[in-house]
């Protein structure tokens, strides 16, 4: 069967894939792999990219890029598991649309002559034209400067570089509400004295639930310092510089602590991150710590943790309406319907992919390595561990792979230093 035949009978759903996923890892030129399997290319190779149900034959295999989205035909060696490759298709990288709400992290370009201007947020970098003519919620007003720290709600198409240009673009302060200083002051204690004696029983757990203010710190010296000093890298600029007495810096503080079955960090609202010492131990540089630190910071930032409280209290009211117009922050919301008894998990799913796009930020900007993001979340997959090519690759690490394929595809493998100076 010549290519051509080949090609021909796999556009007509005659061939199977043998495997569709991301490429998670790139060797020579001519060996990647996607998800846990190890993909070859040989002389007879073929690449296809598929745009519009269209498939435009390309001659050879280069090599792959880190997130790419594939489809592989071919044969697996039963010995080794390698799959030599036939067809790869790939998807042609196509605009897409987006919405979201998040803080303003960074001013990528200042307004220009129009009044249009340029900014990252929610893990995005955001061109909002003068000619939308962005809302801007009171105590904003026209003669309020677009700057840091200000929540944006937009919508808009993100093109093939990654960039996104808005559509619609509303404005608003990030105040902080009685209810979330309460909120933070509930939380508020010292980690580092809780001890052995302190830690939670599972009766306990069972009938009020886990207790963050209960889990023992460990009280090893450099593995603190460790944490500290990554946390510290990562903490945006634009936080750092607001004044101590601003109630919307938040006072980021981490702390190792001792809670076996967690593969994650704990973020409380008023920026204390609990992070378990068998997650550090587990993890295998600096970069994968990052990530675990990055992802919970920007938890805070983006006041997740507060954001599930008028979750739960409206869906357990069955007020869907209260769930769709945000409680806590002004502007957030849903993009379609929600369900009953579907708020709190769709909720958790959208944070998760937020927290991810906006740890890819920060890592960016600390000069850590993006591309060590989404191995992180895949290592800590599993209760137990275990070499990769034994833990399914978790949703967690899949989104990040597809950020690196889409957002960050042309940026991925540059230098730390390319990224724009914060302004």
């Amino acid at each position: 069967m010549s290519a051509l035949v080949f090609l021909a009978s796999v556009a007509a759903g005659q061939t199977s894939p043998i495997l569709t996923g991301y490429v998670t890892a790139i060797g020579t030129p001519a060996e990647f792999s996607v998800d846990r399997s190890q993909v070859r290319c040989t002389a007879t190779t073929r690449l296809t990219l598929v745009h519009d149900g269209d498939r435009v034959p390309v001659s050879g295999c280069p090599l792959r890029s880190l997130g790419e989205a594939v489809t592989v035909y071919g044969k697996r060696d039963k010995t080794s598991g390698i799959i030599t490759a036939v067809l790869i298709e790939s998807a042609a990288p196509a605009d897409r649309e987006i919405e979201g709400f998040a803080v303003i992290d960074r001013i990528v370009a200042a307004p220009d002559a129009s009044g249009s201007v340029t900014v990252s947020a929610d893990g995005y970098s955001i061109a909002i034209p003068a000619a939308i003519h962005p809302v801007l919620l009171a105590p904003l007003t026209e003669q309020t400067a677009v700057t840091t720290n200000l929540w944006l709600k937009y919508s808009g198409t993100q093109h093939l570089d990654g960039s996104v240009t808005a559509k619609t673009a509303a404005f608003s302060s990030n105040t902080l509400k009685d209810r979330e200083r309460k909120a933070n002051q509930k939380v508020e204690f010292d980690p580092a004295s809780v001890t052995e004696e302190d830690r939670q029983g599972n009766f306990s757990k069972a009938f009020k639930g886990i207790d963050s203010k209960r889990f023992p710190a460990v009280h090893d010296a450099d593995m603190q310092q460790r944490v500290e000093r990554i946390g510290a890298k990562l903490i945006p600029a634009y936080q750092s510089d607001l004044h101590p007495d601003d109630p919307s810096r938040i006072d980021f503080r981490f702390q190792v602590v001792d809670q076996p079955k967690l593969r994650d960090a704990l973020t409380l609202s008023n920026g204390i991150i609990l992070v378990p010492q068998q997650v550090i131990k587990r993890l295998q540089n600096d970069s994968q710590v990052a990530t675990v630190l990055a992802d919970n910071i920007a938890c805070a930032l983006e006041k997740q943790t507060l954001r599930l409280i008028p979750a739960r209290r409206a869906e357990a009211a069955g007020n869907v309406a209260a769930i769709a117009g945000g409680l806590f922050v002004p502007g957030l919301g849903f993009a379609g319907p929600i369900q009953a008894g579907t708020a709190e998990t769709v909720m958790k799913r959208r944070d998760e992919e937020q927290s991810g796009r906006v740890s890819l930020v920060l890592l960016r900007q600390a000069g850590y390595d993006m591309a060590e993001a989404p191995k992180t979340w895949w290592i800590l997959g599993s209760s137990k561990e275990k070499p990769l090519d034994e833990i399914g690759l978790p949703y967690r690490a899949k989104y990040l792979y597809r950020m690196l394929g889409t957002t960050w595809r042309q940026s991925v493998s540059d230098s730390p230093a390319a990224l724009p100076v914060a302004q």
